[in-house]
Protein backbone atom coordinates (compact mmCIF):
# COMPACT_ATOMS: atom_id res chain seq x y z
CA UNK A 1 0.00 0.00 0.00
CA UNK A 2 2.95 2.08 1.07
CA UNK A 3 4.42 1.67 -2.01
CA UNK A 4 1.43 2.43 -4.03
CA UNK A 5 0.96 5.77 -2.49
CA UNK A 6 4.66 6.73 -2.98
CA UNK A 7 4.09 5.84 -7.02
CA UNK A 8 1.23 8.34 -6.65
CA UNK A 9 2.80 10.92 -5.41
CA UNK A 10 5.83 10.44 -7.56
CA UNK A 11 3.86 10.92 -10.72
CA UNK A 12 2.09 14.06 -9.36
CA UNK A 13 5.26 15.56 -8.60
CA UNK A 14 6.33 14.68 -12.12
CA UNK A 15 4.60 17.95 -13.36
CA UNK A 16 7.48 19.94 -11.59
CA UNK A 17 11.30 19.77 -11.90
CA UNK A 18 14.69 20.26 -11.27
CA UNK A 19 16.65 21.79 -14.96
CA UNK A 20 19.44 21.56 -16.24
CA UNK A 21 21.28 24.69 -17.71
CA UNK A 22 22.88 24.51 -21.14
CA UNK A 23 24.84 27.83 -20.79
CA UNK A 24 24.93 30.05 -24.16
CA UNK A 25 28.39 30.45 -25.56
CA UNK A 26 29.70 34.18 -26.43
CA UNK A 27 29.05 33.17 -29.95
CA UNK A 28 25.60 31.84 -29.44
CA UNK A 29 24.44 35.42 -27.31
CA UNK A 30 25.45 37.69 -30.15
CA UNK A 31 23.51 35.40 -32.42
CA UNK A 32 20.63 35.68 -30.33
CA UNK A 33 21.23 39.75 -29.80
CA UNK A 34 22.02 40.24 -33.72
CA UNK A 35 18.90 38.03 -34.69
CA UNK A 36 16.83 40.21 -32.88
CA UNK A 37 18.23 43.14 -34.34
CA UNK A 38 18.32 42.26 -37.52
CA UNK A 39 14.24 41.02 -37.38
CA UNK A 40 13.41 44.25 -35.80
CA UNK A 41 14.81 46.74 -38.61
CA UNK A 42 13.26 44.40 -41.25
CA UNK A 43 9.50 44.72 -40.20
CA UNK A 44 7.09 46.47 -42.17
CA UNK A 45 5.71 49.08 -42.66
CA UNK A 46 9.32 50.59 -41.45
CA UNK A 47 9.29 51.58 -38.00
CA UNK A 48 9.99 55.26 -37.03
CA UNK A 49 11.17 54.44 -33.18
CA UNK A 50 13.20 51.35 -33.76
CA UNK A 51 15.73 50.66 -31.17
CA UNK A 52 18.14 47.96 -31.01
CA UNK A 53 17.68 45.22 -28.02
CA UNK A 54 20.96 44.68 -25.56
CA UNK A 55 21.69 41.65 -23.69
CA UNK A 56 21.26 42.08 -19.98
CA UNK A 57 22.74 39.81 -17.30
CA UNK A 58 20.75 40.16 -14.75
CA UNK A 59 17.28 39.79 -17.22
CA UNK A 60 19.16 36.17 -18.12
CA UNK A 61 19.75 35.30 -14.52
CA UNK A 62 16.02 36.13 -14.03
CA UNK A 63 15.14 33.50 -16.80
CA UNK A 64 17.15 30.83 -15.73
CA UNK A 65 16.24 30.78 -12.42
CA UNK A 66 12.77 30.05 -13.58
CA UNK A 67 13.90 27.97 -16.38
CA UNK A 68 15.41 25.74 -13.88
CA UNK A 69 11.87 24.99 -11.81
CA UNK A 70 10.90 23.09 -15.44
CA UNK A 71 7.22 24.35 -14.57
CA UNK A 72 5.15 23.07 -16.32
CA UNK A 73 3.99 19.17 -18.17
CA UNK A 74 4.25 18.83 -21.64
CA UNK A 75 6.98 21.66 -22.09
CA UNK A 76 8.55 25.11 -19.97
CA UNK A 77 5.38 27.03 -18.86
CA UNK A 78 5.20 30.09 -18.45
CA UNK A 79 6.90 32.29 -15.59
CA UNK A 80 3.64 33.51 -13.85
CA UNK A 81 5.27 36.40 -11.94
CA UNK A 82 7.49 38.36 -14.72
CA UNK A 83 8.29 41.36 -12.65
CA UNK A 84 11.91 43.10 -12.49
CA UNK A 85 12.71 46.04 -10.74
CA UNK A 86 8.85 46.71 -10.45
CA UNK A 87 8.65 46.63 -14.25
CA UNK A 88 6.54 43.73 -16.35
CA UNK A 89 8.72 41.69 -18.51
CA UNK A 90 7.69 39.88 -21.36
CA UNK A 91 8.40 36.31 -22.62
CA UNK A 92 8.75 34.25 -25.47
CA UNK A 93 9.54 30.37 -25.47
CA UNK A 94 10.61 27.35 -27.84
CA UNK A 95 10.84 23.74 -27.14
CA UNK A 96 12.15 21.02 -28.86
CA UNK A 97 12.49 16.82 -28.26
CA UNK A 98 16.28 17.24 -29.07
CA UNK A 99 18.86 19.68 -28.04
CA UNK A 100 18.42 23.05 -29.51
CA UNK A 101 21.89 22.90 -30.87
CA UNK A 102 21.17 26.25 -33.46
CA UNK A 103 19.29 29.59 -31.51
CA UNK A 104 18.39 30.71 -34.54
CA UNK A 105 15.88 28.08 -34.88
CA UNK A 106 14.23 29.50 -31.80
CA UNK A 107 13.87 33.15 -33.39
CA UNK A 108 12.80 32.12 -36.63
CA UNK A 109 10.00 30.23 -35.21
CA UNK A 110 8.90 33.37 -33.72
CA UNK A 111 9.63 36.13 -36.25
CA UNK A 112 8.05 33.82 -39.16
CA UNK A 113 4.45 34.50 -38.06
CA UNK A 114 4.28 37.95 -38.93
CA UNK A 115 2.60 36.00 -41.74
CA UNK A 116 0.10 35.72 -39.75
CA UNK A 117 -0.06 39.89 -38.52
CA UNK A 118 -1.88 42.97 -40.18
CA UNK A 119 -0.05 45.69 -38.37
CA UNK A 120 -2.34 48.28 -39.49
CA UNK A 121 -5.25 46.33 -38.41
CA UNK A 122 -3.30 45.39 -35.24
CA UNK A 123 -4.78 41.61 -35.55
CA UNK A 124 -3.22 38.23 -36.35
CA UNK A 125 -4.76 35.80 -38.57
CA UNK A 126 -7.66 33.65 -37.38
CA UNK A 127 -6.51 30.27 -35.74
CA UNK A 128 -2.68 31.65 -36.04
CA UNK A 129 -0.23 33.01 -32.99
CA UNK A 130 1.25 36.32 -33.54
CA UNK A 131 2.32 37.10 -29.77
CA UNK A 132 5.64 35.48 -30.35
CA UNK A 133 6.33 37.81 -33.27
CA UNK A 134 5.22 41.29 -31.58
CA UNK A 135 7.07 40.99 -28.98
CA UNK A 136 10.49 40.40 -30.59
CA UNK A 137 10.16 43.80 -32.47
CA UNK A 138 7.82 44.79 -29.75
CA UNK A 139 9.19 48.80 -28.88
CA UNK A 140 8.09 50.49 -26.10
CA UNK A 141 6.68 53.79 -27.28
CA UNK A 142 8.62 56.30 -24.60
CA UNK A 143 11.56 57.82 -26.66
CA UNK A 144 15.08 56.30 -26.07
CA UNK A 145 13.59 52.99 -24.38
CA UNK A 146 16.25 50.10 -25.19
CA UNK A 147 14.79 46.88 -24.65
CA UNK A 148 17.19 44.62 -22.69
CA UNK A 149 16.65 40.88 -23.14
CA UNK A 150 18.30 37.94 -21.15
CA UNK A 151 17.42 34.14 -22.37
CA UNK A 152 17.85 30.47 -20.72
CA UNK A 153 18.11 27.09 -22.40
CA UNK A 154 17.56 24.35 -20.14
CA UNK A 155 16.84 20.60 -20.69
CA UNK A 156 13.74 19.41 -18.08
CA UNK A 157 12.98 15.48 -17.86
CA UNK A 158 10.38 15.98 -16.56
CA UNK A 159 8.62 17.15 -19.97
CA UNK A 160 7.68 15.58 -23.43
CA UNK A 161 9.42 18.44 -24.78
CA UNK A 162 12.66 18.53 -22.86
CA UNK A 163 14.73 20.83 -24.13
CA UNK A 164 13.50 24.45 -23.41
CA UNK A 165 14.74 28.21 -24.81
CA UNK A 166 13.23 31.13 -23.02
CA UNK A 167 13.85 35.15 -23.81
CA UNK A 168 12.55 37.66 -21.26
CA UNK A 169 12.24 40.95 -22.28
CA UNK A 170 12.74 44.37 -20.24
CA UNK A 171 10.17 46.27 -20.25
CA UNK A 172 7.89 44.05 -21.98
CA UNK A 173 5.53 44.06 -24.49
CA UNK A 174 2.15 42.92 -26.20
CA UNK A 175 0.00 45.16 -24.14
CA UNK A 176 -3.60 44.62 -25.50
CA UNK A 177 -4.93 47.37 -27.80
CA UNK A 178 -1.07 48.73 -28.64
CA UNK A 179 0.67 48.29 -31.90
CA UNK A 180 4.36 46.77 -31.87
CA UNK A 181 6.14 49.89 -32.85
CA UNK A 182 5.13 53.17 -34.70
CA UNK A 183 5.72 53.74 -38.14
CA UNK A 184 4.74 56.80 -40.72
CA UNK A 185 2.78 54.31 -43.04
CA UNK A 186 -1.17 54.52 -43.54
CA UNK A 187 -1.18 51.86 -46.07
CA UNK A 188 -0.17 49.21 -48.52
CA UNK A 189 1.27 46.05 -47.94
CA UNK A 190 2.27 44.47 -44.18
CA UNK A 191 4.59 41.88 -45.47
CA UNK A 192 7.69 41.82 -43.46
CA UNK A 193 11.18 40.92 -45.37
CA UNK A 194 10.84 36.87 -46.12
CA UNK A 195 13.32 34.53 -43.47
CA UNK A 196 13.92 30.88 -43.82
CA UNK A 197 10.72 28.83 -43.04
CA UNK A 198 11.65 26.14 -40.56
CA UNK A 199 11.73 22.73 -41.47
CA UNK A 200 9.27 20.12 -41.05
CA UNK A 201 10.42 19.20 -37.76
CA UNK A 202 10.75 23.23 -36.59
CA UNK A 203 7.55 24.37 -36.78
CA UNK A 204 5.83 26.01 -34.16
CA UNK A 205 2.50 26.07 -33.11
CA UNK A 206 0.05 27.48 -30.26
CA UNK A 207 -1.94 26.54 -27.65
CA UNK A 208 -4.95 25.74 -29.52
CA UNK A 209 -3.40 23.80 -32.45
CA UNK A 210 -1.81 20.14 -31.90
CA UNK A 211 2.03 19.24 -32.24
CA UNK A 212 2.69 16.89 -34.85
CA UNK A 213 5.63 14.43 -34.04
CA UNK A 214 8.84 15.83 -33.04
CA UNK A 215 7.63 18.86 -34.41
CA UNK A 216 9.07 22.59 -32.42
CA UNK A 217 6.67 24.42 -29.86
CA UNK A 218 6.62 27.91 -29.61
CA UNK A 219 4.86 29.43 -26.69
CA UNK A 220 4.14 33.04 -26.07
CA UNK A 221 1.52 34.58 -23.97
CA UNK A 222 -1.20 34.94 -25.92
CA UNK A 223 -0.87 31.20 -27.13
CA UNK A 224 -0.57 29.78 -23.75
CA UNK A 225 -3.40 27.71 -22.58
CA UNK A 226 -4.32 23.55 -23.89
CA UNK A 227 -1.19 22.46 -24.50
CA UNK A 228 -0.54 20.50 -21.13
CA UNK A 229 -4.29 19.45 -20.81
CA UNK A 230 -3.55 15.41 -22.47
CA UNK A 231 -0.68 15.02 -19.62
CA UNK A 232 -2.65 16.08 -17.03
CA UNK A 233 -5.80 13.31 -18.10
CA UNK A 234 -2.77 10.67 -18.87
CA UNK A 235 -1.60 11.70 -15.11
CA UNK A 236 -4.72 11.33 -13.10
CA UNK A 237 -5.96 7.99 -15.09
CA UNK A 238 -2.23 6.71 -14.05
CA UNK A 239 -3.43 7.91 -10.32
CA UNK A 240 -6.89 6.49 -10.57
CA UNK A 241 -5.73 2.94 -11.94
CA UNK A 242 -3.26 3.11 -8.42
CA UNK A 243 -5.27 3.59 -6.65
CA UNK A 244 -8.02 1.20 -7.82
CA UNK A 245 -5.00 -1.43 -7.55
CA UNK A 246 -4.43 -0.49 -3.84
CA UNK A 247 -8.22 -0.80 -2.92
CA UNK A 248 -7.96 -4.55 -4.57
CA UNK A 249 -4.64 -5.16 -2.53
CA UNK A 250 -6.00 -3.98 0.67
Amino acid sequence: MLYLIILILLAVTQINGQGQLIPFTNAEIKLIVDGHNNFRSAVQPPATNMLPVEWNNGVANFAETYSLTCSGSSMLSHNPSRIINGTYAGENIYAYTAPITNVTWALLSWYNEYKYYDYFTNRCESGKVCGHYTQLVWQNPNAGVRHKIGCARVKCDNHFYKYNLLCDYWPGGNYVGDKPYKTNAVAATTTASPAKSPTADEKSYGGTNSSIGDSAVGLSEVSQGNASSSNYFMLWQLVLVLLMQAVFLV
